[in-house]
């Protein structure tokens, strides 16, 4: 019995303390079941999240061009990673998006493209004072559709 417990105590904390690192490993990690890579072409500039666009953001639709999922006034949350990822939450139904580009180098806007649930190119561009200005929605032709701004 005296060596019992001090082996279960032992088990014990190694237990809590992998449980713990398993979460931490698992912060950036969606639940979002469509997961949507679409490589990045040789002619395409590979882009990194810069660390001011970082965040979770519930933002409302602004329609500029007919054709896409959207409508005016529909909201939408937008979840941002370090980790060059794009989680979009609509209606009940998620995208994780991965691979971002930009469309020249030095442009503040990242663009996430998703060929999976929705069909368009989210481009969340950054304020040069740092923060997220507004996510572009357009066709995966690039051609512009609206914005998602917050309110």
């Amino acid at each position: 019995m005296k060596i019992l417990f001090p082996l279960l105590f032992c088990t014990m904390i190694t237990s809590i303390i992998l449980i713990g690192a398993c979460d931490k490993d698992n912060d950036n990690a969606s639940s979002c079941a469509s997961k949507c890579n679409m490589p990045v072409a040789s002619s395409e500039t590979a882009a990194t999240v810069p660390s001011g666009l970082v965040g979770t953001y519930t933002l409302t639709y602004t329609q500029i061009n007919p054709g896409g999922p959207f409508s005016d006034g529909d909201t939408a949350t937008f979840q941002i990673s370090a980790n060059n990822r794009m989680v979009v939450t609509y209606k009940g139904q998620c995208v994780d998006i991965g691979n971002p580009i930009l469309f020249a180098p030095g442009t503040l806007e990242v663009n996430f493209r998703d060929n999976c649930q929705f069909n368009v190119l989210f481009g969340a561009s950054e304020k040069v004072s740092g923060g997220l200005n507004e996510i572009n929605v357009g066709t995966l032709s690039f051609g512009f559709l609206g914005q998602f701004t917050a309110d």
